[in-house]
């Protein structure tokens, strides 16, 4: 990554203060989402208190992605896209519907994954994974955090499974690598997408967008506070 930074002539202000990273314990006052041992450090640690809240809520856990087409995006114009907006309309809405349902409790992170259609166009597609802990009925949930706008075809805005392994669930939701998802017509018709690796373009333009943020910039949080790197529940 960082050779790949050096070669695509990122300012080396902005990210010299990763070489000295090796994982074992932070040598830097501030760290970045790019870093692979800090995000991943600071991500980890929450997964099991995450996991222990979520079950000590004695709700029902469903695992949801939400991708609003409002935020897609160009290649080369991932950094534009708003996750203080994401996360504030999603506030907005798991407020309507505790207004409904009472307490909601959720824990995930928004990431993006790049999208290439079957007819060679491409963009990147921000979504939001979370794990939520409500007694809202899953179409009222699906109701509640479907975005506005017209759908855009073959895509599902709000997918919601139940959730059988909460820990792998949440690690799930602060996934480092980017997608790269590739679209294809199945026999019957359908169209389904390929997981592959990202291209070193796509990957440095990931890596790039991370190196802007913190750690913990895209985490998802209702209900719930860090204090002091921990979480607790929010009263």
């Amino acid at each position: 990554m960082l050779a790949a930074f050096s070669q695509a002539r990122v300012p080396r202000s902005a990210w010299a203060h990763l070489e000295v990273c090796e994982g074992q314990g932070c040598p830097n006052q501030t760290c970045s989402a790019a870093c692979w041992f800090g995000e991943r450090a600071a991500l980890l640690r929450l997964v099991r208190p995450a996991n222990n809240l979520l079950t000590d809520t004695g709700l029902s856990l469903r695992f949801v992605t939400v991708v609003d087409p409002r935020h897609r995006r160009s290649q080369g114009d991932l950094a534009s896209v708003p996750i203080d907006g994401i996360q504030q309309w999603l506030r907005r809405r798991f407020k309507m519907i505790e207004a409904d349902y009472g307490k909601v409790r959720a824990v995930g992170g928004i990431e993006a994954s790049f999208e290439v259609e079957q007819d060679g166009t491409s963009h990147w597609g921000p979504h939001s994974h979370f794990v939520v802990a409500s007694e809202c009925p899953t179409e009222a949930l699906r109701a509640g955090l479907m975005p506005v706008g017209p759908r855009v075809e073959n895509t599902r805005p709000v997918v919601i499974k139940p959730v059988h392994e909460l820990a792998n669930a949440i690690a799930y939701c602060g996934k480092r690598e980017p997608a790269m998802r590739v679209a294809f017509c199945e026999r019957r018709g359908t169209q389904n997408r390929q997981k592959r690796s990202a291209s070193p373009e796509v990957a440095l333009e990931y890596n790039r967008w991370l190196l802007g943020q913190g750690p913990t910039d895209r985490l998802i949080l209702r209900g719930y506070k860090r204090v002091h790197g921990r979480l607790t529940l929010l009263r």
